[in-house]
């Protein structure tokens, strides 16, 4: 770490915990560009929330402001990539025990019909077909994925079958087969 860092009375260890005075801390950020202010209980709970909001798509962290001043840039983002370390293991183990699961995704055409949307997914073939009778058959395409960890390490469906076309009668959510 930095001087800036060693110095600092906010510190985190690489496997991500934390110290830091104990008080009010402030999460200083922007939402929709207005800057807001969250109070939070805690250091760990600053930081957790610093994080969401660097990972959202409606607003990002400025500053943690907390009983002994502003948390440094450099703690900040060391706590982040323990973060990061920690939610890339924790894909990766839910990734491998998912290896080989089976997904059944319900796509609705919309009504222009040129476009369409996933609407749901669903654990077993017979509650997707279930869920699509709401639906006009014509407008309903069901396929499944097998789940997989490529080479890079990203989880993805794979080898996608459809179930039911656009245009194929909706099947039985009992045996499968047509209606």
């Amino acid at each position: 770490m930095s001087n800036l860092t060693e110095a600092s009375p906010y510190q985190v260890r690489p496997d991500g915990q934390v110290t830091g005075p104990a008080g009010e801390y402030l999460v200083w950020y922007h939402h929709w560009g207005v800057l807001m202010i969250e109070p939070c209980d805690t250091f760990e709970e600053a930081l957790r929330r610093a994080y969401e909001l660097e990972e959202s798509e409606t607003g990002y962290p400025e500053c943690i402001e907390g009983p002994a001043g502003l948390v440094p840039d450099a703690v900040v983002t060391a706590w982040n990539r323990a973060k990061d370390a920690e939610d890339a293991a924790t894909r990766q183990t839910a990734a491998a025990s998912d290896e080989g699961r089976v997904s059944y995704a319900v796509m609705v055409r919309h009504l222009d019909g040129e476009r369409s949307g996933q609407w749901a997914s669903f654990e077993t073939r017979a509650a997707a077909v279930e869920a699509a009778a709401y639906f006009p058959a014509s407008r309903v395409q069901i396929t499944s994925h097998r789940w997989k960890v490529a080479e890079s390490g990203v989880y993805h469906p794979h080898d996608r079958t459809i179930v039911k076309d656009w245009d194929d009668p909706m099947p039985s959510a009992e045996t499968g087969d047509p209606s």
